[in-house]
């Protein structure tokens, strides 16, 4: 998992993305991750299983289900990948205006957490 940019104040973005999207509960912005996941295990699996999340400055985690926006192309997350094959795509996620927090990447469902500064 390499995250390739990330955008603490992505509301134009996701905008432009769909203009149906909603905007940003009071206090809150858009995050947008830019994320290339590889897999590197036996068979095959879906990068859905990669999940990235936002954990605040309150201590709470923001997910990005927490609020359903589409976000800019391409999404991350449909992909069946096998061995040595990645993909990369976007997330967003609605975090506190702030943007006080770090990333927490999931990647894998049984996976060890990693947390990745985001300024």
């Amino acid at each position: 998992m390499k995250i390739n940019s990330v955008n603490l104040n992505a509301v134009d973005a996701v905008h432009a993305a769909n203009e149906f999207n909603d905007a940003p509960d009071a206090g809150m912005t858009y995050a947008l991750v830019n994320a290339t996941v590889t897999y590197t295990g036996k068979d095959s699996a879906y990068a859905a299983e990669v999940q990235i999340s936002y954990v605040g400055a309150d201590g709470k985690v923001y997910n990005s289900f927490d609020k359903s926006v589409v976000g800019p192309d391409p999404q991350l997350g449909a992909d069946e990948l096998y061995t040595g094959a990645s993909t990369t795509g976007n997330v967003v996620t609605q975090i506190p205006a702030s943007a006080d927090g770090l990333l927490r990447v999931e990647p894998g469902v049984i996976a060890d957490k990693v947390f990745v500064a985001t300024k």
